[in-house]
């Protein structure tokens, strides 16, 4: 399974995933990193990114409790009315949104 085709990110939750079999690519705002079998990859909270599976792949995922439920809301396109504020009730944003955020904190 591979994550959403949005970058996003989580404003106060931490993610890692270890790589058991396959391989998983990560997106950042500035790089794509492929991740092998041993490899583990620590997302923390306020970067933003996106993972998919290259090929058939096995793999734990460490999230908080928050994640997970978000992650079990959007599983469900019957719950997910408004993207963005179903990711807002989850303290998550669209990566473009943080970035838009960013920006306007930066020039005030």
């Amino acid at each position: 399974m591979s994550g959403p085709s949005w970058m996003h990110v989580h404003e106060s939750d931490d993610e890692a995933w270890h790589v058991l079999e396959g391989r998983l690519r990560f997106k950042f705002l500035d790089r794509e990193i492929d991740a092998t079998p041993g490899t583990t990859v620590f997302v923390p909270a306020g970067l933003a990114h996106t993972y998919r599976a290259v090929e058939p792949s096995r793999y734990l995922i460490i999230l908080t409790p928050k994640i997970d439920r978000l992650i079990t809301r959007l599983l469900d396109p019957s719950e997910v009315h408004d993207l963005r504020s179903t990711l807002g009730e989850f303290d998550t944003l669209l990566a473009e949104q943080a970035e838009q955020r960013r920006s306007e904190f930066l020039t005030q």
